[in-house]
């Protein structure tokens, strides 16, 4: 038995399906990006100021991915895709 739809609740589907899926492709391209790039996403994605302290932080792990410094242990990066209304 097909269950039908009023055309609100198709247009509610529909844009539910497209959230989903942009959704879904905005963490698999984070999750993607290098380790100063996440940090950095994560920051702004976090409501932070991006000020000197967080760039600086951001190319030290830069540098160290180009192995132009020792790398040292990293913290893995969550990052808060909730925090930000990014449909604004």
């Amino acid at each position: 038995m097909q269950t039908k739809y009023t055309m609100e609740e198709n247009e509610e589907l529909l844009q539910n399906q497209v959230d989903e899926n942009l959704e879904s492709e905005v963490k698999r391209f984070a999750d993607s990006l290098p380790y100063w790039a996440k940090y950095l996403g994560a920051q702004i994605l976090d409501g932070h100021e991006i000020t000197n302290e967080i760039i600086e932080t951001a190319y030290t792990y830069l540098l160290k991915e180009l192995e132009l410094r020792d790398k040292s242990t990293r913290t893995p990066i969550e990052i808060n895709y909730s925090a930000v209304d990014v449909s604004a």
